[in-house]
């Protein structure tokens, strides 16, 4: 059963029931990192204070804000994990 083929109903090739299609993985990670890249932008928008904490609540979705008072570098540590090819070379462009 392990082997058995279906068709991607999104772009129509054939993969393994366990695995994604590669060319839908290859969108998705393209469209996180673009959302990411735009998330950082307005994160760019907002003030931080002397002690490196933002100033106002940072909005990412319905299940994850970083209220105001997180740490700059928090933040930056969540982009990181989350860019597909981290922070310095995905947002930075280090």
């Amino acid at each position: 059963m392990a082997n058995d083929m279906i068709k991607c109903d999104k772009c129509g090739c054939e993969h393994s029931i366990i695995n994604e299609c590669q060319v839908c993985k290859k969108v998705r990670i393209a469209n996180k990192d673009k959302e990411l890249e735009e998330l950082w932008d307005k994160l760019g928008d907002i003030c931080i204070n002397e002690e490196e904490e933002i100033e106002e609540d940072f909005y990412v979705n319905e299940y994850l804000t970083f209220e105001k008072g997180t740490d700059r570098i928090d933040i930056w540590y969540w982009f990181d994990d989350e860019h597909s090819i981290g922070l310095c070379k995905g947002l930075m462009g280090l």
